[in-house]
């Protein structure tokens, strides 16, 4: 049975609430803005949908106790016991019980796209759309918008890497060559710590019926066996990427507020990992040796991750930066693979070089300054008002002379 509806954030402690729709659906960021819908632009080739469970829960609690719980029955569901483990080491995500057994270790086996299909890839902590991404991309598509649209390609098979369950998935509407078109991302439980995200997909297998626009929870998980076809690429976002997430209860990431992200409802920003570690050496290698430059695809050479988490750093203008009023980030600082300095809004990017006079690390910047590219005519003052505040300035013209100016007071 699927259960219907966008969790909502509204003096909820535990669990879900479900059986409500809502018709604004935030399909485009890490936290799900309960209070202002994003507004998804197809025109930009850097644009990614990345959509996390809304649910309140409390902390992981750790444990360091072992228990043993009866193998899942993987043809009926039956294993599904109403006392497993997470019921006695706090074994939740994002509000959603676990039903597997505890392995914060397990391998991923199997290949999530066929290596042919993937041209570049990319590690969490990208800077696009206000927000430093919490997974990493399998670029297999042009990059260039679509302009047409006759139906999903379904050409490229997105797999399950592991035996895992799906435990949810997002349905949200997509505008590709002037037509409106549906994209999913689901998430799946590989075991009770290690769960994952596949983002830019559609259609779904048909074993997954039943499935409404918002988020859908799944109160029967599915089983997908390792290798098996959970969807296929969609091609209909621009950037022509596939997302896959990682995200393990027992990592833990630090950040500047960390009271932000451990409210149960950043649990993907608290407990992103890697997903290129989980995959088996030969594998694992692979998709290091295609990653490349977000900005223009250069090669990068480099067997370490990255992770959104590395972003933030304290007392400087690096991260991600908050409205007062809402979950999830009105604006992200920080650099790209090969250290160009990057900040995004969701209506505003700028990019600076090397080569610009007023490039500088923003992990630097421990007071004011402003970022000026000439060629694009843009700017951005960022000035930190303590370690957890910021007023920053941005728009067209430059650091002396502002065309268009927008101002935001930040909270980290």
């Amino acid at each position: 049975m699927i259960g219907l509806g966008k969790a909502i954030v509204v003096g909820v402690l535990f669990g879900l609430v479900s059986g409500c729709t809502t018709d604004s659906i935030d399909v485009d960021s890490d936290i799900i803005t309960v209070d202002t819908p994003r507004i998804e632009s197809t025109t930009l080739v850097d644009v990614t949908v990345d959509n996390d469970v809304v649910a309140v829960d409390t902390p992981r609690i750790e444990s360091t106790t072992s228990i043993d719980m009866p193998k899942l029955d993987k043809s009926d569901n039956s294993g599904l016991a109403e006392e497993s483990y997470d019921d006695l080491n706090g074994g939740v995500f994002n509000g959603i019980r676990c039903v597997t057994e505890s392995n914060p270790d397990i391998m991923f086996t199997s290949e999530v796209v066929e290596l042919s299909n993937i041209k570049h890839t990319a590690p969490p902590g990208s800077v696009f759309n206000g927000m430093l991404k919490r997974h990493g991309y399998f670029f297999v598509g042009s990059g260039i918008p679509s302009t047409q649209w006759t139906g999903y390609p379904a050409d490229i098979a997105v797999r399950a890497p592991v035996d895992s369950w799906l435990r949810q998935v997002q349905v949200y509407e997509q505008s590709v060559a002037g037509i409106t078109a549906l994209e999913y991302e689901v998430v799946l439980e590989a075991s009770c710590e290690v769960w994952y995200k596949l983002g830019h997909i559609g259609p779904l297998s048909d074993r997954v019926v039943g499935v409404e626009i918002g988020y859908n929870y799944i109160d029967e998980p599915i089983f997908f066996s390792a290798g098996e076809i959970v969807s296929y690429w969609s091609g209909i976002n621009p950037g022509g990427n596939i997302d896959l997430g990682v995200f393990n209860t027992t990592v833990v990431n630090n950040f500047t507020n960390q009271e932000r992200y451990i409210d149960g409802i950043h649990d993907q920003q608290l407990h992103e990992d890697c997903p290129f570690d989980y995959f088996e050496k030969n594998l694992r290698n692979k998709y290091f040796a295609l990653l490349s430059e977000e900005n223009n695809f250069t090669k990068v050479n480099t067997d370490e991750c990255r992770s959104s988490a590395s972003q933030d750093v304290s007392e400087t203008i690096s991260g991600e930066w908050f409205l007062s009023d809402q979950y999830s980030p009105a604006a992200s600082i920080g650099i790209s693979l090969l250290g160009w300095v990057r900040f995004t809004t969701r209506d505003f990017e700028l990019t600076i070089g090397p080569e610009e006079p007023t490039y500088m690390f923003p992990s630097d910047v421990r007071g004011s300054h402003c970022y000026n590219s000439v060629s694009l005519n843009k700017y951005v003052r960022a000035s930190l008002q303590n370690s957890a505040n910021l007023l920053l300035e941005y728009g067209d013209g430059s650091c002396t002379e502002a065309i268009t100016k927008t101002l935001l007071e930040l909270k980290k």
